[in-house]
C-alpha cells in the first residue's frame, strides 16, 4: 500500500493560539514491550555524528548491494534525487522572509541530505563535491546576516527559529556525513553557520516564552507550554551542537537547568498521562481552556500535547502536529544515543510515567489502519500525512515492539521526510522486520 509522502505535509503555522484537551483513558499495550534494546551506542571515529553513524552507513551499502526490496526502491528514490541534485545550482536563501526560508531550505536541505548518502553508499565523489557547494553557498549566505540586526525568517519571529532548526535538519546531518572530505576552512565555514543560528533559536525560544506577538501573550504564547515549536527549538540546538562539537550547548538543549523546556522538560510535559489531570501545573492540558475539548473523547495515556490542533484553528492537523512534535523530540534522542549522552532518552521515564515510546504505541492503530475514525475518534476532523519515518528512526530502540513492527511491515517502506533526511531514514534506521500482508501486492 502506497502511504501519503511527506512532500505534501502540512506547512507549519507561524502563528498558533490557545488549545487544550483532557486527559484520560487506558493505555494502549497489546502486543508491546516498552524497554528499549540494550545495546552498546555505536562508535563513529572522529567525524561529527547526528542522526546517521558509520554503522547505519555500512548496513545501508549492505542493503544496497543485497538489491532485494523495499531497499532497492528507497536506494533508487534516493540515487535519483542525488543525480538531480547534481544538475541543480544552490539557491541559498538567507534572507528576512519566513515563508521563502521554509520552502527554499527544505527543499536544498533534502537536496544535499541525498548528495552526501549518495556518497556514503557508492564512494563517487562527485556527490560530496555538491554536497560541499550546496553547503558552502548557504553558509556563505549567512554571513550577509548580522545578528541581532538581520537572521533568517526574521519576519515570522518567534517562528523563525522553528523553520531554522527544521531546514538545519537535513543540512547537519548531510555536513556530518561528508566531514571527512571538506578541508579545514570549509569545516570553520559551515560550523560557523550552524553556530550563528543559535542565537535566533534561543531568542525565538524566549520570546515564545515571555514576549506578547500578534494575538498571542505570555506565558507560552497564551499558554501553549509544550508544542511543537518547543521541540523544533531543542532539536535544533542539540543537533548544532553535536555538529559543532559544543558540548555546552548539548547539556543546555537536552536537560540544562537554564533552559525551560530541554529534552527532560519537553517529554515530561508533551507526553500525555492521566497523572496530568487537574494538577494545574503547566503540563496539565486542563490548565487554560477546560471547554476546549468540550464534549469530546479524553486523550488515551501517550498522546502528544498537540492534539489540541484537531479542535481548535488549523482543524485537521491536530494528529500530524503531534508526529511533529515526536519526531523532533526522538531527533534530539538519537543525537544524543549515537554520541553516548549519559541519559539514554529512549529508555527515560518521566516524572507521570512519560516515555517516547507511549505516542508511537498510542498512534500505530492510525498509521497502520490509515482510518483518523477509529480508536476515541477525537482525530475524526484530521487527515493523516505519511509519518512512518518516525517508527523507522525508533525502530532500534524498541525491538520487541510489535506494533512498531506492525506500522513498518504493513507499508513499502517508502516515507519522505521533507524536514529531515528525505527517503533516508529506513534505509539507515529501520529495523528488519516480517509482518503480512506484504505491501507488494
Amino acid at each position: 500500500m502506497n502511504e501519503v509522502n511527506d512532500d505534501q505535509q502540512f506547512r507549519p503555522a507561524r502563528r498558533m493560539v490557545l488549545g487544550a484537551a483532557l486527559v484520560g483513558g487506558a493505555a494502549l499495550t497489546a502486543g508491546v514491550s516498552s524497554t528499549p534494546a540494550v545495546a552498546t551506542p555505536p562508535s563513529h571515529g572522529r567525524r561529527p555524528v547526528t542522526l546517521t553513524t558509520d554503522e547505519m552507513i555500512d548496513r545501508a551499502r549492505g542493503r544496497v548491494a543485497s538489491g532485494e526490496e523495499p531497499w532497492a526502491e528507497v536506494w533508487s528514490r534516493i540515487a535519483e534525487r542525488a543525480d538531480e541534485a547534481l544538475t541543480r545550482a544552490p539557491a541559498p536563501y538567507q534572507g528576512p522572509s519566513y515563508d521563502q526560508h521554509y520552502a527554499i531550505g527544505k527543499v536544498e536541505a533534502t537536496f544535499c541530505h541525498d548528495l552526501a548518502l549518495a556518497y556514503r553508499i557508492t564512494d563517487d565523489d562527485r556527490y560530496a563535491t555538491a554536497a560541499r557547494e550546496h553547503l558552502l553557498a548557504w553558509a556563505a549566505a549567512q554571513r550577509e546576516n548580522e545578528w541581532p540586526d538581520s537572521f533568517p525568517a526574521s519576519d515570522g519571529v518567534p517562528g523563525a527559529g522553528m523553520v531554522i532548526a527544521r531546514v538545519l535538519t537535513g543540512f547537519v546531518d548531510a555536513y556530518c556525513l561528508v566531514w571527512s572530505t571538506l578541508t579545514t576552512e570549509d569545516r570553520s565555514a559551515i560550523a560557523g553557520w550552524f553556530a550563528s543560528l543559535v542565537a535566533p533559536i534561543k531568542e525565538s525560544q524566549r520570546i515564545w516564552a515571555e514576549e506578547p506577538f500578534g494575538a498571542a501573550r505570555p506565558p507560552y504564547a497564551n499558554y501553549q507550554y509544550f508544542n511543537n515549536h518547543l521541540s523544533a527549538y531543542t532539536a535544533g540546538l542539540t543537533l548544532i551542537g553535536y555538529a559543532t562539537k559544543d558540548n555546552g550547548l548539548v547539556k543546555y538543549a537536552l536537560e540544562g537547568s537554564q533552559n525551560e523546556r530541554n529534552l527532560r522538560s519537553l517529554i515530561n510535559g508533551a507526553i500525555f498521562t492521566p497523572a496530568d489531570i487537574g494538577t494545574g501545573n503547566e503540563g496539565d492540558v486542563m490548565f487554560h481552556d477546560q471547554t476546549r475539548t468540550a464534549d469530546e473523547p479524553l486523550p488515551e495515556p501517550g498522546e502528544m500535547y498537540d492534539r489540541y490542533r484537531t479542535a481548535d484553528r488549523n482543524q485537521g492537523n491536530g494528529i500530524n502536529y503531534c508526529f511533529l512534535n515526536l519526531k523532533q523530540m526522538l531527533h534530539s534522542a538519537e543525537a544524543a544515543y549515537n554520541n553516548n549522552y549519559p541519559v539514554d532518552w529512549y529508555a527515560y521515564v518521566g516524572e507521570h510515567g512519560e516515555k517516547l515510546d507511549m505516542p508511537l504505541n498510542v498512534y500505530s492503530k492510525y498509521v497502520i489502519s490509515g482510518d483518523v475514525t477509529i480508536g476515541t475518534g477525537y482525530y475524526r476532523r484530521d487527515t493523516l500525512y505519511g509519518h512512518r519515518q518516525v517508527y523507522e528512526l525508533a525502530s532500534r530502540h524498541y525491538p520487541d515492539n510489535g506494533l512498531i513492527d506492525a506500522c513498518l511491515g504493513t507499508s513499502n517502506r517508502i516515507s519522505f521526510d521533507s524536514e529531515g533526511p528525505g527517503y533516508a531514514t529506513s534505509l539507515t534506521h529501520g529495523r528488519d522486520v516480517n509482518w503480512p500482508p506484504t505491501a507488494w501486492e
